[in-house]
């Protein structure tokens, strides 16, 4: 008898949450679930899996900065350049030389254009796939003879596109019946959360009122650079890169909730939880459906912070909050004064609170920089906003009473040589 082990580049796993939580004074709940593909050209059957946060295809090759020198232009001659140490690599092959030609691009949804972090791309002809980050970007070594590749992701139809380009935008079309057809050995039944996209039908919306699927056990293991999560059920992974999602692993986090509007790009308010301790949670980046009091609310990400800032989730809009942002009636003007234009833009900002209880609420607006010094950008009136003049960003906290209407008004001049056209960007 013989063990053998062998290592493969054709597997991979991303991760997902789940995010429940009770009202806007209860901790959050965070499922954490690995979905784990493989396209080795064998299926795993029940075996014990291990999932890390290692990225070993990125290399362990540290960067090295190099001495910057700033000179002008008319004395740098090209022989007395400072000479610079770099590997001679004249006598290695270049990929293209090895018959490898590296592919990128983006997945999306091809009705929103929403990224889609996880979706797998997978080369049947020469069998190597890799999984979109939470960008939805991918990048792969292919064979330069490679014709097409293979999309996929869970609720989406699969697609076969051909390679007609090095850099490329794929969209997918949300399926209403390859969501039923996702089954994780282990998790007894349908794998519960992935019937979220592409549906409307009855028995997807039963789907998001059911209470929290079982999580397997899972022993965390922390080492000097990475971590990892050995799963104590054995799991049956197919291969052809269709994902199976592991629930491994729950957290239980206090958060600050507060809600948050931005009406210069989203008439919404969204409730948001800051979770102060989030680096002791071994979080990685990922896409997270939400749940109030078990009834699925939407999807969210999870974007783990700087180390010194709590982590915000947004946990979606209160539609009893209502915001609207309109230009303050007879607040835009220009007028010329000797030499100069100066224009005024006003704006108000109307919010009530229908809900019966009272709320906290942050709204951001922006006043624009001057991006030359012959254009003077002044704050007229900010109706108490916090102003920060290096970003230009408005910034009010209300405490706002049940059914209390407040409204703020801003205002801000532009002034700038006469015969010049002024732009945004």
């Amino acid at each position: 008898r013989f063990s053998l082990t062998y290592l493969t580049s054709a597997a991979s796993w991303y991760p997902s949450y789940d995010v429940r939580f009770a009202d806007n004074t209860s901790p959050l709940k965070l499922t954490y679930t690995a979905n784990i593909t493989q396209q080795t050209g064998l299926d795993w059957e029940d075996v014990m899996l291990t999932i890390s946060s290692a990225t070993p295809q990125r290399g362990n090759l540290r960067p090295v900065i190099r001495p910057e020198i700033i000179d002008f232009a008319d004395r740098i001659r090209r022989d007395s350049a400072p000479p610079r140490r770099v590997l001679d690599t004249s006598q290695l092959p270049t990929a293209g030389q090895l018959g490898i030609v590296a592919v990128s691009g983006y997945v999306r949804d091809a009705a929103t254009g929403e990224a889609l972090p996880g979706a797998t791309i997978h080369s049947p002809e020469s069998n190597v796939g890799i999984s979109a980050d939470v960008n939805g970007f991918f990048r792969l070594d292919v064979p330069s003879n490679t014709k097409s590749l293979q999309i996929r992701f869970v609720g989406y139809e699969m697609v076969h596109v051909p390679i007609e380009r090095r850099q490329m935008e794929i969209g997918l079309r949300a399926s209403r019946f390859e969501l039923n057809e996702v089954v994780a050995t282990g998790l007894a039944g349908v794998a519960y959360g992935v019937s979220i996209r592409g549906t409307s039908s009855q028995q997807s919306r039963d789907r998001h009122d059911m209470e929290a699927p079982e999580t397997v056990t899972s022993e965390v293991t922390e080492q000097e650079l990475n971590f990892s999560y050995k799963i104590s059920t054995p799991y049956s992974i197919p291969t052809g890169g269709r994902p199976v999602t592991v629930r491994f692993h729950e957290e239980m986090a206090q958060a600050e909730y507060r809600y948050i509007s931005v009406p210069k790009l989203d008439g919404r308010v969204f409730l948001v939880a800051e979770i102060a301790d989030w680096d002791s949670m071994n979080l990685l980046a990922g896409m997270a459906n939400v749940f109030m009091e078990n009834n699925y609310t939407g999807r969210t990400h999870i974007v783990p912070g700087a180390f010194d800032e709590p982590m915000s989730i947004a946990l979606g809009n209160d539609a009893r909050i209502v915001i609207e942002r309109e230009p303050l009636p007879g607040g835009r003007s220009r007028n010329f004064f000797g030499n100069r234009v100066r224009e005024t833009h006003a704006w108000e900002i109307t919010i009530r609170n229908t809900r019966n209880s009272a709320v906290d609420v942050t709204i951001e607006d922006q006043v624009p920089l001057s991006g030359d010094s012959s254009i003077n950008i002044s704050v007229q009136r900010r109706s108490g906003a916090e102003h920060d003049q290096d970003t230009g960003k408005l910034i009010w906290n209300l405490s706002l009473e049940p059914n209390e209407t407040r409204t703020l008004v801003f205002e801000y001049r532009i002034e700038y040589p006469s015969g010049r056209r002024i732009v945004r960007w």
